[in-house]
């Protein structure tokens, strides 16, 4: 017989023992499989710049965008790129004065920016998708530069030669 009365295969191994042993491995090929990467991008991957406007900065925060530092989504631990270009002016507002006039008047202790970031990824009609970013010109994103988090626009994307 196959097993015998001790329930063991061949009279040496045990049945149950043999169960528990491939549970055991099927649960390991799970846990690999969960853990490992499979958003592995195998295609060609273009180069992409993004520029960015933000406005009402408090001028506290307006140095944490600096050339070089790396840029992710708020949501991800994983910087799409990094900024290559930044400007920094005073934020202004507008509005109409007693003659009717549309006037620009600054904004004190704000700031405006605009800075460009450079990242790997793809670039489709206008469209590109770095890392988990999802970008299209007019659209608004948390972005995180360092130990700041901005609603950034996207103001245009291009691809780099």
């Amino acid at each position: 017989m196959l097993i015998d009365k001790r329930g063991k295969l061949f009279g040496k191994v045990n049945v149950a023992d043999i169960i528990i042993i491939l549970l055991v491995f099927v649960m390991v090929c799970i846990v690999f499989m969960f853990f490992t990467n499979r958003n592995v991008q195998s295609e060609a991957s273009d180069t992409i710049r993004v520029t960015f406007n933000v406005d009402d900065i408090p001028d506290i925060f307006s140095n944490s965008i600096q050339k070089g530092i790396p840029v992710r989504v708020q949501k991800s631990s994983l910087a799409f790129g990094k900024v290559m270009d930044a400007s920094i002016s005073d934020m202004l507002f507008y509005g109409v004065n007693s003659r009717g006039e549309w006037i620009a008047s600054p904004k004190p202790n704000y700031k405006s920016a605009s800075f460009v970031v450079e990242g790997s990824g793809k670039y489709s009609d206008g469209q590109a998708l770095l890392g988990e970013a999802e970008l299209y010109p007019g659209r608004y994103i948390a972005v995180v530069l360092g130990m700041t988090t901005f609603w950034a626009k996207v103001v245009d994307i291009e691809i780099v030669s």
